[in-house]
C-alpha cells in the first residue's frame, strides 16, 4: 500500500510484539517498516512528523521488496506459491529427520537454561521499566509541586497587589458615588423612622470622608448592622460571641451545604474571626443563614450556575454583604440594590471596589429605557429609595428583604411590596429577628401576605432533632425566615383603608 507503519512497545503486548520473530522482522528486515516509539508522547510526536512530512516510500519499497514479494513487485504472488506446493508434492514422502540419542539428553538442560535466561532478561527489562517509571513519576511530582508553588506565589502577589490598591481604587470609587447622589432626592424627603435617623446621623460623615476612612469603610458598618469591629478583639474561649459564632458556623457547614459559606472579605476593613473557616463576623453567619433558608425554600437552585440571566432587588441594601455573598455563589444574576443615600453610598463603594471587574449602573443617570436596555450585560443596579415607586425592570425573579423593611413605616412598605409584585417578582424573601414562628407576624409579613403565598422556613439546625445536648446546640431561634410565593391575584389592595387596618 505504500502507507508508513506507527506502533507503540506496551509491557502487556510483550509476548505478541517482541516476544515473536515476526516482530522483529518487520523492524529489521533490509530498514524494516515500523517506527516504533516506547511511550505515548513519542508516539504522537512520529505521528506529527509524519503529517508534516510524508513521504516513507524508499524504506517501504525496500522492506516489500526483501520480505514480502523477493521474486520481485512484478512478479504474481499466486502462481509463485502453487508452484511451491507442487513441487513439494512432487518429493513424494519424507522420512522423519531423526535426532541423535544425546540430543534428547541435552533438550531438557538447555530448556530449562533457556528458560532462565529468558526470565533473568525479563526480570532485568522489568526493572529497567520499572526504575523508568518510577523517575518520571517522581520528575512529573516535581513538576506539579513547582507548577503550585509557582501558582500560589502568583496568587498570593495578585492578592497583595489587590488588597493594596483597594483603598485607592475605593476612594476614587466613592468620589464617583458621592457626586451620583448628592443628584438625588436627599434622604430627609423621606418619612425615616427614628432608627433610620440614627443609622443616617452616625453615616454623616461619610459625605466628607478622607482617603484614610474609606480605605477602613467596613469597619464603620456598625451604624447599619450592629456588628462592631472592636467585638471581635477577644479570640479567647471565654468571650461568648467568638464560642456562638464558632458553634453556629461549624453546625452550619455540616448540616447545611458548605459550599453555601462566603467568608468576609478582607478588603477595606474586613474583620471578624479567623479560623479555618476563613474570617466571618456576625454578618457573614446571618447572610450564610439567609442562603440556606433560600435554598431550603426551593429558590436558590434557580440562581446557582443558571445559564438564564436573573435579576435580583435586595430592599435596603445594608452595606452591601449580602449582595457580596449572593453574587459570588450566583455570578449570573443582575442585582439591584435600593435604598436611602447614606447606605447607597457604602453599600455602592463596597460592592464597586470588591467586584472591580463588574458592570454598574446607577439610576438616574440616564433614562430608566437606557438603565434596563443591557441589564442583561450589567451585574449590579443602584436605585435611590425615592426612585423605587418609578422601577420598571424588565422581570424580576426575586426581592429579598434583610430587615430593612421593618425599619420603615407601613407607607413605605407598601410602596416596595407593591412595586415589586407589579414588578413580576416570583419570589419573595424577608429575614426579621427574633423566633422562628412569631406569635405576632410583623407588619412586613402581614402586607407581604396579601401579595405573596408565604411560608415560614423551618431552621435546618434543630436540637430536638439531632439530638444535640442543650449546651451544644446553635442558635437556631435567633432569626425567623419567610419565603413567599408570587400569588396569582393579590388578597387585598394596598389602599390606605388596608394599611390602616395593617396599623
Amino acid at each position: 500500500m505504500g502507507r508508513a507503519v506507527y506502533t507503540i512497545l506496551a509491557p502487556e503486548f510483550r509476548d505478541t510484539q517482541e516476544g515473536t520473530l515476526h516482530f522483529h522482522h518487520l523492524l529489521h528486515v533490509n530498514g524494516g517498516v515500523l517506527h516504533v516509539a516506547q511511550t505515548m508522547q513519542e508516539h504522537i510526536a512520529q505521528l506529527e512528523a509524519a503529517v508534516r512530512q510524508p513521504g516513507d516510500e524508499s524504506r517501504l519499497r525496500r522492506f516489500v521488496e526483501a520480505f514480502v514479494r523477493p521474486a520481485g513487485l512484478e512478479v504474481a504472488a499466486t502462481p509463485r506459491l502453487v508452484q511451491a506446493i507442487e513441487r513439494t508434492a512432487a518429493l513424494g514422502r519424507q522420512r522423519p529427520h531423526r535426532v541423535r540419542w544425546y540430543g534428547r539428553l541435552l533438550r531438557a538442560p538447555f530448556a530449562r537454561t533457556a528458560a532462565a535466561l529468558a526470565r533473568s532478561d525479563a526480570a532485568r527489562t522489568d526493572k529497567a521499566a520499572r526504575r523508568k517509571a518510577m523517575k518520571q513519576r517522581r520528575e512529573a511530582a516535581r513538576v506539579a509541586q513547582r507548577h503550585v508553588v509557582e501558582a500560589g506565589r502568583r496568587a498570593a502577589e495578585t492578592k497583595r497587589a489587590v488588597a493594596d490598591a483597594a483603598p485607592v481604587a475605593a476612594y476614587a470609587n466613592y468620589l464617583k458615588v458621592r457626586e451620583w447622589l448628592r443628584s438625588v432626592p436627599a434622604s430627609t424627603g423621606l418619612e425615616l423612622s427614628r432608627t433610620e435617623q440614627q443609622m443616617v446621623a452616625q453615616l454623616a460623615p461619610l459625605w466628607q470622608a478622607t482617603p484614610e476612612t474609606i480605605g477602613v469603610v467596613r469597619e464603620l458598618c456598625g451604624a447599619i448592622t450592629g456588628v462592631h469591629p472592636a467585638d471581635y478583639l477577644d479570640t479567647s474561649s471565654e468571650s461568648a460571641l467568638f464560642t456562638r459564632l464558632k458553634r453556629d458556623v461549624s453546625f452550619l457547614r455540616r448540616q447545611g451545604n458548605d459550599a453555601l459559606f462566603v467568608q468576609e472579605s478582607p478588603l477595606l476593613g474586613g474583620f471578624g474571626f479567623r479560623r479555618q473557616h476563613g474570617l466571618y463576623n456576625e454578618d457573614t453567619i446571618r447572610y450564610f443563614k439567609t442562603l440556606t433558608a433560600l435554598q431550603d425554600g426551593a429558590i436558590l437552585d434557580e440562581f446557582l450556575g443558571n445559564t438564564q440571566r436573573r435579576l435580583v432587588w435586595e430592599f435596603g441594601g445594608g452595606w452591601g454583604g449580602f449582595a457580596f455573598q449572593f453574587k459570588t455563589l450566583c455570578p449570573n444574576v443582575t442585582y439591584v440594590i435600593s435604598g436611602i443615600p447614606e447606605t447607597l453610598l457604602v453599600a455602592s463603594v463596597y460592592l464597586i471596589t470588591t467586584f472591580p471587574d463588574a458592570r454598574f449602573r446607577f439610576y438616574g443617570e440616564r433614562k430608566e429605557g437606557d438603565v434596563w436596555s443591557d441589564w442583561q450585560q450589567t451585574d449590579f443596579v443602584f436605585v435611590p429609595e425615592s426612585e423605587v415607586a418609578s422601577l420598571r425592570p424588565p422581570r424580576l425573579d426575586l426581592v429579598a428583604d434583610l430587615m430593612a423593611l421593618r425599619n420603615m413605616t407601613n407607607g413605605r412598605i407598601a410602596v416596595h411590596l407593591q412595586r415589586a409584585f407589579d414588578a413580576g417578582a416570583r419570589y419573595f424573601y424577608s429575614l426579621e429577628p427574633g423566633p422562628i414562628f412569631p406569635v405576632q407576624p410583623p407588619p412586613v409579613w402581614r402586607i407581604a401576605d396579601m401579595l405573596y403565598w408565604t411560608h415560614p422556613i423551618p431552621p435546618r439546625l434543630d436540637a430536638s432533632v439531632f439530638s444535640v445536648s442543650a449546651d451544644r446546640a446553635p442558635q437556631v431561634d435567633d432569626y425567623a425566615h419567610l419565603i413567599g410565593w408570587r400569588r396569582l391575584r393579590p388578597l387585598a389592595v394596598l389602599e390606605q383603608r388596608t394599611l390602616a387596618a395593617v396599623e
